[in-house]
């Protein structure tokens, strides 16, 4: 009688930035235009509204940037306008699909619409970073956190809690006061679920 085949596991190995200038680095962005969209970072938090024309004219003037359609997409979202900021982030993966955070986007798009399964597909069997991007070696915190708090995310919506539980371990070997992790672990509580396996 032959042995049941053990479950397959992958272990993955990168390196974490916590280099500021990581990925503007990584995407080729210079110090110039870095000093253009760098003040709509808290800009867009005091008004919204007011950064979009702004960011649109930065868009033009800067296609090959996908931080700053990120940022265009953000001030859509904070000014309410939800459908324009879904369009910006189909035009930033269209454009930049090696940027994670469009990916990231689109994964809360599918949660909210209640289609995990989209999740799965678009982040892949394995939902893991190093899955999706196997030639890089290394990745930023905020890639590395926003990631997995939208895996935690997806499977906490499935009601897998033991696996939501390990990806906040995860997220605590990488930087326990993180704020990602810290809403993570939030959650958890919320859900009256331990931090801990028992």
């Amino acid at each position: 009688m032959s042995q049941p085949k053990p479950k397959e596991t992958r272990a993955y190995l990168y390196t974490v930035s916590h280099d500021k200038n990581f990925l503007t680095e990584y995407f080729g962005v210079s110090q110039e235009i870095i000093n253009k969209f760098d003040p709509y970072y808290d800009r867009i938090y005091d008004d919204p509204r007011g950064c979009i024309v702004d960011l649109i004219n930065l868009c033009q003037k800067y296609p090959e940037v996908p931080q700053i359609k990120n940022l265009l997409l953000v001030a859509y979202q904070l000014a309410g306008n939800l459908e324009k900021a879904k369009e910006v982030n189909n035009w930033l993966i269209s454009e930049h699909p090696d940027y994670l955070f469009g990916k990231i986007n689109k994964g809360y798009e599918y949660l909210s619409q209640n289609k995990p399964e989209m999740v799965a597909e678009l982040l892949g069997e394995w939902m893991e970073i190093k899955e999706l991007y196997p030639k890089r070696e290394v990745f930023h915190i905020s890639e590395v956190m926003a990631f997995n708090r939208l895996v935690f995310q997806y499977h906490m919506a499935r009601g897998k809690f033991d696996v939501a539980r390990s990806i906040l371990e995860t997220m605590e070997t990488v930087k326990a006061d993180h704020p990602d992790a810290q809403f993570v672990r939030n959650q958890l509580l919320k859900a009256g679920k331990p931090l801990k396996k028992k």
